[in-house]
């Protein structure tokens, strides 16, 4: 690898590819090797790293070497390969418990809900953790915030109930008050058909006692792109090298397994 100060002027621009790489194929058919890898390789000095790397090859700007990505652009979005799927894996677990919830959730208790609120109910119950669309992630964000006040309520329902129940200790004959965790099973014995205390186990789920923490979460992916950069290929345009992608991709979508990347270059 070359030193390549030079192609700091290069920066966050398209730039048309130069005689250097005419002799240089856009389309590879080579597994592990993207299209437009051995091109853009080929004008800054490098070499493609191969399908065992986790990244596509290192470029050394103002003594600075880079691990680069290259990616071509699918009407503006792009995946990502393993980094993305290990980054999410924690995710698609968190998904797919959640999605299980929906699905009981749905058959038991959808009397506590309006005919809207069921139908997005119902559509998040279906849901792959493989394949979360824009509007999908908008249902599951809904969901999550209709859950965790749905739970704030039943939850200060029982604790109304508890605070007004009070335990006569038949020793002394004097009044005891007993703990909300330890009245809640007391209530639950006595009364086995009780909605309330029922319902506040289904409701038992990371996401939807912060319903917060999914978008966080979602946010957080880009974080694989941190001393990074990204180099998009256009076989017309030719390439565009972009510093601090985590600060200029926004995430969208879940594909096949994969987080998907928007960019407005």
């Amino acid at each position: 690898m070359e030193k390549n100060d030079k192609f700091s002027v290069l920066l966050n621009n398209w730039v048309q590819w130069s005689k250097k790489s005419e002799h240089i194929s856009f389309k590879i058919s080579k597994k592990g090797i993207g299209d437009g890898e051995y091109k853009v390789a080929t004008e800054l000095n490098t070499i493609p790293r191969g399908q065992n790397s986790c990244y596509d090859m290192d470029i050394k700007i103002n003594d600075v070497i880079y691990e680069v990505d290259v990616k071509k652009l699918d009407y503006g979005t792009f995946n990502t390969g393993v980094n993305g799927r290990n980054k999410i894996i924690n995710i698609k677990n968190n998904l797919n418990d959640l999605f299980l919830c929906c699905k009981k959730i749905y058959i038991d208790y959808n009397a506590i809900f309006t005919n809207d609120e069921n139908n997005v109910i119902k559509k998040v119950s279906k849901l792959s953790s493989d394949e979360v669309s824009t509007s999908n992630i908008q249902n599951i964000k809904f969901v999550l915030k209709l859950f965790h006040n749905k739970k704030e309520l039943t939850q200060k329902k029982i604790n109304d109930q508890i605070h007004n129940i009070i335990i006569c200790n038949k020793c002394t004959g004097k009044q005891i008050e007993i703990n909300s965790e330890d009245m809640s099973t007391i209530l639950l014995i006595i009364n086995k058909d009780m909605d309330d205390v029922k319902l506040l186990k289904y409701f038992t789920h990371i996401y939807i006692d912060n319903y917060q923490l999914f978008n966080d979460e979602l946010d957080n992916i880009k974080s694989i792109f941190d001393n990074k950069l990204l180099i998009f290929v256009d076989e017309i345009k030719g390439f565009y090298i972009m510093t601090e992608p985590m600060l200029k991709v926004e995430f969208i979508r879940i594909t096949r397994g994969n987080p998907r990347f928007k960019i407005n270059i």
